[in-house]
């Protein structure tokens, strides 16, 4: 055994990336493996591996550990902030009241079993933090540790047996509430908790129906049509009021483009785009002409854009006063295809109330979308960059934070 890792301990002692990288590979890997319904998954797969590339004898250094922790606890500050502020109040009372019975057993559990087994400091906040799987505490108890002035060869061992600690003990943490609910909780509540996943999910869904990754609507309720006018006497205008949310994006009249407003009048001959619902358009073109196929220049493009609604006097309405809200030269041309609300989809229906910070998805031209929204919020234009200069001064301000102490009645707390 220790012909093999003593090639491993040279490797990693010259370069400790490699175990660092390793881990997070052989742990993904591991976590894609299913045992019957349960799968370990790469958080938990890369725990074990690096708990057992560990026993070669690796050192991080600290300053590493920290900055990663930071990251870490930081993404999962910014993706659950919206949701924790948004939940905030009364219908949220029974799940704070479940955190705190939740935080008051696992100390006393944690107590009491360090007690009871001789566990050192670093050992029960890394049990703590496994076996609640809440890795906040690691950094917590670090910190804390440092300020007890011990010897730093004594805190430095309690720190690592906090990470081993909390690595031994996060599968575990894992896979009991995992065991608990599929097979203990539906004995004793007398039904499946996937069904009352799924009901839970409909009712959030509002019955709307969300497309997976890469799925379409074979019949999509908004739609583009071209027609040639065969009737007399017509003008945009009218066309547009021959049914609600119908709108003419583009007349071509000999071949070239020939504008768009409202009182121009079109004649016998001149090729129309027509953007709208399905239905009205179908009613409308059998009232103005006749359908054409693709047509040379017709070159309209329509982007859909996400857009945070911030806009302080629409939070309460409906999404039909919201739109009368809007003058209809501002809205003309613009759609409303998706509605939804820290991460769940709403109904797009004339009566769904919006609230502020609701995510809107706009459809029309370029310069149609950035109108509305230039009225209604922020667009999110979809990028693969990020803003460094944000998330970092988020996280200075964090660590600025966490460098608060509050002392209460001879007790020391790291913030």
């Amino acid at each position: 055994m220790h012909a093999f890792t003593a090639p491993l301990a040279d490797l990693f002692g010259a370069c400790p990336e490699i175990a660092l990288f390793l881990a997070l590979v052989i742990g993904c890997w591991i976590g894609r493996f299913r045992f019957g319904s349960f799968q370990l998954g790469g958080v938990a797969g890369s725990l074990l591996a690096a708990v057992l590339l560990s026993q070669v004898g690796v050192h991080i250094d600290s300053g590493i550990k920290n900055v990663l922790f930071a990251l870490f606890i930081y993404a999962v500050g910014y993706q659950s902030g919206p949701q924790f502020f948004r939940s905030l109040g009364r219908q949220s009372l029974r799940e704070i009241l479940m955190a705190v019975v939740l935080a008051i057993t696992g100390l006393i559990t944690v107590v009491t079993v360090a007690r009871l087994f001789h566990l050192d400091k670093g050992l029960a906040a890394g049990l703590a933090a496994g076996g609640l799987t809440q890795s906040a505490i690691i950094g917590t108890a670090g910190s804390s540790l440092e300020k007890l002035g011990l010897p730093l060869a004594q805190v430095q061992q309690l720190q690592g047996n906090v990470a081993v600690g909390y690595a031994v003990t996060y599968i575990f943490g894992s896979i009991g509430p995992i065991l608990l609910c599929v097979n203990v909780l539906p004995w004793f509540m007398k039904r499946g908790i996937r069904e009352d996943a799924i009901k839970a999910e409909a009712a959030q869904a509002g019955g709307v129906h969300v497309p997976g990754e890469g799925e379409v609507p074979a019949l999509p309720n908004l739609i583009g049509r071209a027609y040639r006018i065969t009737k007399s006497g017509l003008t945009v205008s009218g066309v547009e009021n021959l049914a609600r949310g119908v709108t003419v994006e583009q007349i071509l009249r000999d071949g070239k483009d020939a504008g768009v407003s409202a009182d121009v009048a079109l004649m016998s001959g001149d090729q129309v785009l027509l953007v709208g619902q399905r239905a009205d358009i179908l009613t409308i073109g059998q009232k103005i002409g006749q359908e054409c196929g693709e047509i040379p220049g017709m070159d309209i493009a329509l982007i859909r854009r996400d857009v945070v609604l911030s806009r302080k006097d629409f939070s309460g309405k409906t999404v039909s006063q919201c739109a009368q809200s809007l003058s209809a030269a501002v809205r003309h041309g613009v759609y409303l295809v998706g509605l939804s609300r820290a991460g769940t989809t709403l109904p797009v229906t004339p009566d769904t109330p919006v609230k502020d910070g609701d995510m809107v998805t706009l459809l029309g031209t370029s310069a149609d979308v950035q109108r509305v929204a230039n009225q209604i919020g922020t667009i999110l234009i979809p990028s693969v960059k990020t803003d460094l200069v944000f998330h970092s001064l988020g996280i200075a301000l964090g660590l600025l934070i966490g460098l608060a102490v509050v002392h209460i009645e001879g007790v020391m707390h790291f913030a």
